[in-house]
């Protein structure tokens, strides 16, 4: 049986975690407006938009990207690539990454992120 527990919760939404034949997944709601990310992982990182929207920018080799992802979307992030998620809808995205997971800040899409916080 798998056992999902809310994990973090704030005025953007809420973040839950399971575990299914021993990889973590994270599943983030989050109300329309709001933001998440602003980092990058040393490794893959992997999505799917289950409901809902969200506005993606990621840069990749130097080059900004920005893509609207929508409900069955898969997302992949490459290794090293800052990004960030604008849920354009409230939204329901399941997550998940290669091993060992990491995070680092980029700061100027994290900024983005705490500025909607205030």
């Amino acid at each position: 049986m798998i056992q999902i527990n809310k994990i973090f919760e704030d005025k953007r939404g809420e973040i839950y975690v399971f575990v299914l034949n021993g990889r973590e997944f994270l599943l983030f709601f989050t109300k329309r407006g709001f933001y998440r990310g602003g980092h990058t992982h040393e490794l893959k990182e992997y999505g799917v938009v289950l409901e809902g929207m969200v506005e993606r920018k990621i840069i990749i080799r130097d080059k900004e990207e920005t893509e609207i992802l929508k409900e069955g979307n898969l997302k992949i992030v490459p290794p090293g690539s800052p990004h960030l998620i604008k849920s354009l809808t409230d939204s329901w995205v399941l997550e998940w990454h290669e091993y060992p997971k990491t995070r680092t800040n980029y700061e100027p899409y994290r900024k983005i992120v705490e500025e909607t916080l205030k």
